[in-house]
């Protein structure tokens, strides 16, 4: 099994999805790819609405470093790429609305277990650092 934690970066898909970020040629492109899958009709399913998590956390961390935690190899990263992350705010905020909402997976599995609040709270405090 892998990796399935509450926080932003403690899953697989959102592990993965910021190794790949990391190593992106064109960063702002690649994260508005990710952010635009919040934008589809339909059910949001888990792995898309994991990555949406982690790459509204990036854009919060370049907003308000002190909120947010992220992993180690991605802080120098997100230092540099700051002129790149901000202006997603907006579109990252909505994003993860859209992950909390109701026709998303990772909220029903959430849900299902005891740490719901604690997820929320989490989704809560990037939500304030993209404001």
């Amino acid at each position: 099994m892998g990796a399935w934690d509450v926080t932003a970066f403690g899953n697989d898909d959102a592990s993965d999805m910021v190794l790949d970020l990391l190593e992106h040629s064109n960063p702002r492109e690649y994260l508005t790819q990710i952010l635009a899958h919040a934008k589809e009709t339909g059910y949001l399913e888990a792995p898309q609405g994991s990555q949406i998590v982690a790459a509204a956390a990036m854009v919060a961390a370049a907003k308000n470093k002190e909120s947010i935690s992220v992993p180690g190899n991605a802080a120098s990263w997100i230092d540099a790429n700051e002129s790149v992350l901000r202006p997603l705010a907006a579109t990252a905020l909505s994003a993860i609305s859209r992950v909390r909402g109701e026709n998303s997976e990772l909220r029903e599995l959430w849900q299902e277990s005891d740490e719901f609040p604690a997820w929320i709270a989490d989704l809560d405090r990037i939500s304030a650092a993209l404001l």
